[in-house]
């Protein structure tokens, strides 16, 4: 994981104000349970308004905006000035590369420098390889041991069931279409899977695919 330091893109003067300190965002990141686990802290700042996710991955390296966040939503319980956020990005690429923009209550902006995120899969069990978007349609891809049966459960962030499926699931790699019209842009959505011996979990956010 990378220590990433911010400029403050507006280029505001300091009015002569010799204690003015220069705002930061340190930036790490790491892979955990399928998932890319961003942390960041945010040093010597006014009141942020909300936080911008970019992502771009290892073939294009053209950052693109995954998820708008505000303060409360990601901020850790433990430590003051820090957030965390677990992206899910679904394209399948090896190495994934992340900056944050953070837009403060005057409207000024500062953004970190990117990190990279290598990604790794266990080699057995039932996971979740990708979740990706098109119109108004996301497929799940998972792979499976084995030839089983499997419950597809989706949520909402409440936690409240959207649409539970049982699908049959062949041994490799599988895939599950759902329809998603009636869904609000900005939906978080928890794919689970479950074949009575694990459960596998992913958060989506329905706005990032786009």
């Amino acid at each position: 994981a990378l220590n990433i330091y911010a400029f403050d893109k507006a280029n505001r003067k300091n009015n002569n104000n010799s204690n003015s300190s220069l705002e930061l965002i340190t930036l790490k990141g790491h892979f955990e349970n399928q998932s890319d686990l961003l942390n960041w802290e945010v040093v010597n700042s006014s009141p942020v308004a909300y936080f911008t996710i970019e992502y771009a991955n290892s073939s294009d390296m053209l950052f693109n905006e995954v998820a708008t966040l505000n303060p409360m939503e990601c901020a850790d319980a433990n430590k003051n000035s820090n957030y965390n956020f677990k992206c899910v990005t679904g394209d399948g690429q090896d190495i994934a590369y992340y900056k944050i923009k953070a837009t403060f209550q005057d409207n000024h902006t500062i953004e970190s420098n990117y990190i990279s995120i290598k990604k790794s899969e266990p080699v057995s069990g039932l996971y979740i390889s990708s979740i990706k978007r098109n119109d108004d349609k996301i497929t799940i891809t998972f792979k499976s041991p084995k030839a089983q049966n499997i419950t597809l459960n989706i949520l909402n962030k409440t936690g409240q069931l959207i649409a539970a499926n049982n699908v049959f699931a062949n041994v490799g790699s599988n895939s599950y279409t759902f329809e998603t019209g009636f869904l609000n842009s900005t939906e978080l959505l928890i794919f689970n899977l479950n074949n009575q011996e694990e459960q596998i979990t992913k958060k989506y956010l329905f706005a990032s695919a786009r």
